[in-house]
This record gives C-alpha cells, sequence and structure tokens, in this order.
C-alpha cells in the first residue's frame, strides 16, 4: 500500500502534520520539529532547498517518509520516516544517493544524512555509512520558572508589535549576522538567505531590547504551534556594541513569558557548536543528540 512521489506546493501543511504525529507520540529526535519545520517553510530561503525534489512516501494518503535537502547544497539530507515503517528506509536511502549526492574535490559521489536515531542504524551499516557527530537540540520546560533577567538601565524590552520597525529590525539583524555592506530597503534585490528581517514573524510573542536611542539593541525570533504547544527560537541577535550586556538572554526569558501567556509548554533552539554552552548557562538543557551517517566513493 506504500506509494511514492514527489512534493506538491500543498504538501507544506501535510508535511508540518506528519511533524505533529511524530511529536505528539514522543518518536525520538521529533521534538520541536514541527514548528521548526512551520519556520522553515516560510523562509524566503525555502525554495532554495529545491522543494521540487523533496520525496515523500505516503501510506493510504498518510505520510510516513519524506527525504529532503539539509542545506541548498546537494550531499546532504534529512530522512524523516514514521518507524512504523522502517522497511521503506533502504528505498529512502536509494532515492537520497540519486538524487541528492554530492560531488568532493575529487569528482567522487559522496552523502551525509543527518538526524538519524538508533533503530535506521542497521540499514545504514549495511549500506557502508559510517557514524559521525551530529546535532543537538535544547529545550526549556516552560513548567519550570522563567528565570529574571535584569536590563542595563537606559534600555527597555518590548514585544516586537509595540515597537515594529522594518529598517531598525532589518538594521541590527544584517549587521549582527555581519553581512557585507549597507542594510538593503525593502524594495532591493536581495540574496534570498540572507532575508530575515523579511519573515513574517508573530509580533506578539518576539521580544526586541531597545537601546537608549531606540534602535534595537537586540532581538528574539519567536516560532510558536498552538497543536504541539512547542516553540522555537529562530533567530536570536544582538548588536556588536551591545553584545555581553545580557540582552539576548533578557529577550529570550521575555519572549518565553509571552509564549506561555498563549499556552506553550517547551521552547526549543538548536544552537550551533559555538552557542551551545551559553544556552545551557541560562537554562536550557539537551532533549536529544542526532547523528551523521557519511558515505563516499558512492
Amino acid at each position: 500500500m506504500v506509494t511514492f512521489r514527489l512534493f506538491k506546493d500543498n504538501d507544506i501543511e501535510r508535511i508540518s502534520k506528519f511533524f505533529g504525529f511524530l511529536e505528539e507520540r514522543n518518536i525520538e529526535l521529533y521534538g520541536g520539529r514541527k514548528v521548526e519545520w512551520d519556520c522553515f517553510s516560510k523562509h524566503p530561503c525555502f525554495q532554495m532547498f529545491h522543494p521540487e525534489k523533496i520525496g515523500i512516501w505516503e501510506n493510504k494518503d498518510e505520510i510516513i517518509g519524506i527525504v529532503r535537502l539539509e542545506s541548498p547544497w546537494d550531499g546532504g539530507v534529512m530522512i524523516d520516516i514514521n518507524p512504523e515503517y522502517l522497511e521503506i528506509y533502504r528505498d529512502m536511502i536509494c532515492y537520497a544517493e540519486e538524487t541528492f549526492a554530492g560531488i568532493d574535490e575529487d569528482g567522487n559521489k559522496f552523502l551525509n544524512i543527518y538526524r538519524v536515531s538508533d533503530k535506521p542504524q542497521e540499514n545504514l551499516e549495511k549500506k557502508g555509512y559510517n557514524k559521525e557527530e551530529g546535532g543537538r537540540m535544547l529545550s526549556f520546560s516552560l513548567i519550570e520558572p522563567i528565570p529574571i533577567a535584569e536590563t542595563p538601565e537606559g534600555f527597555r524590552l518590548e514585544p516586537l508589535k509595540n515597537a515594529y520597525s522594518f529598517e531598525k529590525l532589518n538594521n541590527l539583524l544584517w549587521k549582527a549576522l555581519d553581512y557585507e555592506g549597507e542594510p538593503p530597503s525593502y524594495e532591493d534585490d536581495v540574496y534570498l538567505p540572507i532575508k530575515h528581517a523579511w519573515l513574517d514573524y508573530r509580533q506578539d510573542i518576539c521580544v526586541v531590547a531597545e537601546a537608549p536611542n531606540y534602535s534595537y539593541g537586540s532581538f528574539c525570533g519567536m516560532w510558536y504551534d498552538i497543536d504541539t504547544k512547542a516553540a522555537f527560537i529562530e533567530p536570536l541577535a544582538t548588536a556588536q556594541k551591545y553584545r555581553n550586556m545580557g540582552l539576548a538572554k533578557a529577550c529570550i526569558y521575555e519572549s518565553m513569558k509571552k509564549c506561555k501567556e498563549f499556552g506553550a509548554k517547551v521552547v526549543y533552539v538548536e544552537p550551533d557548536e559555538e552557542a551551545l554552552e551559553w544556552y545551557k548557562k541560562i537554562g536550557f538543557k539537551e532533549a536529544y543528540k542526532s547523528y551523521c551517517w557519511s558515505k563516499h566513493n558512492l
């Protein structure tokens, strides 16, 4: 009864429901994945991940597995699967190799499969993949008290809806993320992945720290999924001249409070290695760890 097809435009919501299904059943590696997908699928860079090549496996019109790019470049994939259907995992690997393999400097094909749980390991080992370090998802339970962070004198925290300015947000994110040149105007043709200020943020749960000169000193972008009661931080940015003042931490805590008012139970973040320890210091705990499986000379 299992069938395969390629992604269609109306699959964004169906994939969201698929991740919600896995999260509600406490499937390993899927805490926070629904709200993360909702954030990612709304991002201007989404089309660069070639959604038209996403492979979808279904059973009676119910999505049971997805293969998609991990980045805009070939060579890395995510394989998401309902563990009740592990028998299709080998087919999913084959599709990933045929469709998304990268080419290294020596002209050889390779593939990295990210976010793998323990259950499919036998399939990967038999196919010649080697296990490597992966990423971490951190979480903060909103059942626990949210700490209080002092805001430096002259700064004030505001939900984005009370202080929204595209120009200020664009200026902060552009410079905090170290892009070259001056921030573009809204009408400018800008490389898609850097359009962070163009996103359709839910402004009542995102928080900015306004500096004494009314510029944005820090910003916590927050996404919230009412179905799973989970929130996801993306992005977090602080102006270079205001760093190490506690502004980012204050914005996160304030944004957490807003999410909790709307019923959120947990906040997730998937930091890079550089920010990992900082998040742990402000109260986040490791929710789970994933691995990358690599194969060269396909």
